[in-house]
């Protein structure tokens, strides 16, 4: 992204530059015309050789900017801008010696010198015949200049210019292709453009060349923003996380602050925010870099947490309950917990990059057992249910949280909201436990029939459901504000429900629940 920004200013600035050039030649030209006593006239054929000679001149003196590069990291780079000013004036000098010759000859006087920098009045000079024949004053003219040898002179001196012209803006375009991985160049053409335009308006630049992209599978850069001196990278990234991992903070903060082109922002005073978003609007976290926080000193590595240190850690976390029921009902799944905390841990990761491993890994265990649902007892079940729906009824009064919880499970409730459900917390040890039941002591229970669903459906109505909420309970959507009570409407219904076959729903959707 930031090596477009200097390339685009250039871009932008295109026309400017070229009419600076024009001035800096008819300066020249003015110089000669105030400055220049002779009075020669000049006849069609050496007009034109004269012209294509200065052009041609002109266009070689361009190949001096092929080596602007190592110019300008070498600091020397006036010296290519002093040498193309200075070429331009001389060759606006001797443009306008010629244009005045030529008009003598052509009109008798000098004055219509100036039809020479208008584009098709100068090539009405190569057809207008001379004024005054032979005159005296036309000075000796050389055979490679006159005649038929001096117009095909000129056509080799105009061909061989464009020749010379097309090959330095190859040139130019394939080393502007180079540059634009190349983190000194980027860097300068960054500082080139603050120093320019200022901090504030290369910023609103930098934003408008950064599209909406993919970052990975989970993260989409949604836009760039430029407020005053921030550059605001917005993030939406689609997970159950409670918190951003430490490890994401630690690495956007290298990446910035060893990024060479980012170094001249963040030395003019700008700060560059990252804000990460969940789906349905909520921060997941913010990581703000500014020269400040690049110049601060590392801190130092932590040591490797002990076997007990991540089993205290657990037992201190909502994953506790998990952890237990993992140890009573499913001992290998307990090792295997706490040995994906261990490696993780031992890998340098922070606590809030284990709890959303501990969700993972959770998530990955229930996958395995689910099934076993469809055969646990009708009371295990219904305990269950009953579980899930109070815990998403104490948090009916904030429908983004409860959308979440809907979605996502438990463990996505922050920190500072869990004492709002903490008599509920055993729900992992009543999941897993009718798990076991299932897999070790197996109701015989048929597949749910779509009589049985055609029976939820009438006490679902009944309870005052919608056709609405059904289809969010059927597909959710997490930043529906109805998704939470419509959920919750179905849970009451699917719990409560005595007729014929309520145990094979149960069973259905509890199982379900746990697969996805």
């Amino acid at each position: 992204m930031l090596e477009e920004v200097a390339l685009s200013y250039v871009n932008q600035n295109e026309d400017e530059l070229r009419l600076i050039g024009y001035g800096i030649v008819i300066t020249g030209a003015i110089l000669a015309a105030l400055t220049h006593n002779h009075r020669n006239e000049l006849a069609r054929a050496p007009y034109f050789v004269y012209s294509g000679l200065l052009f041609f001149v002109t266009s070689v003196t361009q190949l001096v900017w092929l080596g602007s590069i190592p110019a300008m990291i070498g600091g020397y780079l006036w010296v290519f801008m002093l040498v193309d000013v200075l070429t331009s004036l001389a060759v606006g000098y001797g443009f306008g010696v010629i244009a005045m010759a030529r008009s003598r000859d052509a009109y008798g006087h000098g004055r219509l010198a100036v039809l020479a920098f208008v584009p098709l009045a100068n090539f009405w000079l190569l057809l207008v015949p001379s004024k005054t024949g032979l005159s005296a004053n036309r000075p000796p003219t050389a055979p490679l200049l006159s005649g038929g040898l001096g117009i095909a002179t000129g056509v080799v001196l105009l061909f061989a210019g464009l020749g010379v012209a097309s090959f330095v803006r190859l040139e130019g375009d394939r080393m502007a292709q180079g540059a634009r991985h190349d983190p000194i160049i980027q860097e300068l053409g960054i500082a080139f453009v603050i120093q320019t335009n200022g901090l504030e308006a290369a910023l609103q630049q930098m934003a408008a060349e950064v599209p909406s992209q993919k970052v990975d599978e989970t993260t989409t850069l949604l836009r760039v923003e430029a407020r005053a001196t921030t550059l605001r990278y917005v993030y939406q990234v689609d997970t159950d996380a409670q918190n951003l991992p430490e490890s994401v903070r630690r690495g956007l903060t290298k990446h910035n602050c060893t990024y060479d082109a980012m170094a001249p922002v963040l030395q003019a005073g700008a700060a560059i925010e990252h804000f990460y978003g969940r789906p349905d609007g909520t921060e997941l976290g913010t990581v703000i870099i500014t020269q400040a926080v690049c110049e601060a000193p590392e801190p130092k590595a932590l040591a490797k947490p002990t076997e007990a240190d991540i089993t205290r850690m657990i037992e201190a976390s909502p994953a506790n309950e998990m952890y237990r029921a993992l140890k009573g009902y499913y001992p290998e799944d307990a090792k295997f917990f706490l040995d994906s905390m261990t490696a993780l841990l031992a890998g340098g990761a922070d606590k809030e990059e284990a709890f959303s491993k501990m969700l993972t890994v959770g998530a990955e265990i229930r996958r395995r057992h689910a099934a076993n649902l469809r055969a646990a007892p009708d009371q295990s079940l219904w305990a269950i249910l009953q579980a899930q729906t109070q815990m998403i009824a104490a948090l009916d009064d904030d429908p983004m949280l409860c959308n979440r919880v809907v979605m996502f499970g438990a463990g996505v409730i922050p920190e500072d909201e869990r004492h709002r459900i903490m008599a509920l917390m055993d729900a992992a040890s009543l999941l897993f436990r009718a798990m076991f039941e299932g897999e070790h002591s197996p109701v015989e229970r048929t597949p749910a029939t779509e009589d049985d669903w055609s029976n939820l459906l009438v006490d679902f109505y009944a309870a005052g459901g919608t056709d609405e909420e059904l289809d969010l309970v059927m597909q959710p959507d997490i930043q529906s504000p109805q998704l939470c009570g419509a959920m919750l409407r179905f849970l009451r219904v699917l719990t409560d429900a005595s007729f014929p076959g309520a145990d094979r729903l149960r069973a259905e959707v509890a199982a379900a629940m746990n697969e996805g």
